[in-house]
């Protein structure tokens, strides 16, 4: 189970979740922001019983109560997930309302790209993008943390490599033995194989809170 994010852990839950359910979660900043559970019956990446969430960027120093939460004060796009996040207490449920027409978006718009094409929540297709446009797959909490990250300006927390998917862990394990075997220190070989792991995926190195860095597991803000 992954344990370096940059949402705190709240509550855990195993309450069953419905439509309506109004959610917070807290980064590094202290802010709670909040989240609605839209749909409970949508079909994330071809899983069923998905959870179609909106997050939002509206924030507070306390949970409660609810500001008002706005279709256009939107975090990410809608977001496809399971109940994980409440599970381990990263995603809280502070009130149940269940949402009107108007808080709801006329057309719920992700791309696939397994497909390439745009669909809605139930996978049925669309003629045409609609904005704002997520992701058609089961997103996990921890991609849902690093989209939270990015979208907030602050560091990524530093990969682990029991993490990684098999692709990269195996390019990881071959550039630490690779720098172990030239002299470099353990630790010092770890840090840097982790790094040149993050461009082989396609990532920047300084979007993440390396130790050296400061940033820790609070992660940093960018300047």
């Amino acid at each position: 189970m992954t344990t370096d994010l940059n949402m705190r852990v709240l509550k855990r839950s195993r309450k069953l979740l419905q439509s309506g359910d109004i959610f917070v979660f807290q980064m590094p900043d202290n802010l709670y922001r909040y989240g609605w559970v839209i749909r409970t019956d949508a079909i994330g990446g071809g899983f069923p019983n998905s959870v179609l969430i909106y997050l939002y960027n509206t924030s507070s120093r306390t949970q409660t109560p609810t500001p008002e939460l706005r279709l256009n004060d939107f975090l990410l796009p809608p977001v496809l997930t399971d109940s994980a996040a409440w599970r381990l207490g990263y995603f809280e449920n502070i009130e149940h309302r269940t949402p009107t027409k108007e808080d709801i978006l006329p057309i719920h718009c992700f791309w696939s790209l397994v497909f390439e094409r745009y669909v809605d929540e139930y996978n049925r297709l669309l003629s045409r993008r609609h904005e704002p446009c997520g992701d058609y797959s089961l997103t996990g909490y921890g991609a849902i943390d690093r989209q939270i990250s990015k979208a907030l300006g602050i560091l990524l927390c530093t990969p682990r490599a029991h993490d990684l998917l098999p692709r990269s862990r195996q390019f990881y394990e071959r550039r630490l033995t690779t720098l172990e075997k030239a002299g470099v220190d353990r630790e010092p070989a770890q840090q840097q194989a982790m790094k040149d792991t993050v461009v082989f995926m396609g990532e920047k190195v300084e979007a993440y809170a390396w130790p050296e860095l400061g940033g820790g597991k609070e992660g940093k803000k960018k300047p």
